[in-house]
């Protein structure tokens, strides 16, 4: 058994840290708060390569932080399904405002679409 490498555990506890803002901004979400977490999850997801190849090169130490790291992870999905269910329901009663189908559902909002592209 190896033990855990200070970078991979630091890139770990970085990682957390970025997942924790996010968290955060999905407490409370507008554009901006979101938008302002996207560097920090990229550079996350780099965090977390090194942590993968550690795994793979036989450090077993490092289980206890990846719980650590799924925990947040799931608080995460959490947070996001109940945002979309919000919004679906929300969508639901405007679209009842705007009349029902001769199926009884409500009308289906027309959806907005946007696209950004960067770089």
């Amino acid at each position: 058994m190896t033990h855990s490498n200070p970078d991979t555990t630091r890139g770990l506890e970085t990682a957390r840290g970025h997942i924790a803002r996010l968290r955060a901004a999905l407490a409370a979400p507008t554009p901006q708060t979101i938008e302002e977490c996207l560097p920090g999850l990229v550079e996350a997801a780099g965090c977390l390569e090194r942590v993968q190849k550690a795994v793979a090169a036989g450090d077993r130490d490092i289980v206890f932080e990846l719980r650590a790291l799924e925990r947040d992870l799931a608080g995460a999905r959490q947070l996001i399904a109940r945002g979309a269910a919000f919004y679906r329901g929300w969508a639901n009663v405007l679209g009842s405002a705007a009349g029902y189908t001769p199926s009884g559902e409500a009308t289906a909002l027309p959806a907005a679409g946007k696209i950004s592209v960067q770089g």
